[in-house]
């Protein structure tokens, strides 16, 4: 068996060039792939995460799973704690959403590809994996507070592909680094 994040020799030596692959997949959430889908002024990176990169460098495939956020109040929504989503409509959306990424992995471990994880935001309402955001005071007083616990769509996933063995781990852009290097120990690579 080879080691976890390690290039996958071609099984046959007349393949051509280009026929290899590593056969390991890791789910990102939207805004890791595109920061331009955050609230406006929460993104502290341009563009895309410096974990994308890190996970390219090692082999891996990334799927850019829906924005949940994003399809319910498009771009111009403004923050919002996880009371705020933890709703009948939203979780609805998050399970359908699940759903169809179930659907894709499926697909995916057919094929006999292996997807390892899911990459979550810590401190998001939606995709925080051990660190949401609760708001605390009323009305306009109210300020988002980060506590522990995962994101509805989170929840959602978690319900559908940890049974197949799917971890769940986050990067956490209050990090130096964006979170890439806690991110890259938990999923086996400790450089």
């Amino acid at each position: 068996m080879r080691a976890f994040g390690q290039p996958v020799a071609c099984a046959r030596e007349e393949r051509p060039c280009g026929m290899n692959r590593s056969r390991q997949i890791v789910l990102v959430s939207h805004c890791l792939l595109n920061a331009n889908s955050r609230v406006e002024g929460l993104s502290r990176y341009p563009g895309v995460h410096p974990i994308v990169g890190a996970l390219s460098e090692r082999g891996c495939g990334l799927i850019q799973l829906p924005c949940p956020e994003l399809a319910l109040d498009g771009l111009q929504r403004p923050p919002r704690a996880i009371e705020q989503y933890d709703t009948d409509e939203y979780r609805s959306l998050c399970a359908r959403l699940a759903e169809d990424v179930v659907g894709t992995v499926e697909l995916y471990e057919r094929s006999g590809m292996h997807v390892i994880a899911v990459l979550g935001v810590e401190g998001s309402p939606s995709c925080g994996v051990h660190i949401t955001n609760t708001a605390q005071g009323a009305g306009s007083d109210a300020v988002s507070v980060r506590t522990s616990g995962s994101g509805v769509f989170v929840q959602e996933l978690k319900a559908g592909l940890e049974p197949r063995g799917v971890r769940f781990e986050a990067v956490d852009a209050h990090e130096d680094d964006f979170g890439v290097s806690s991110a890259l120990r938990a999923l086996g690579w400790d450089d």
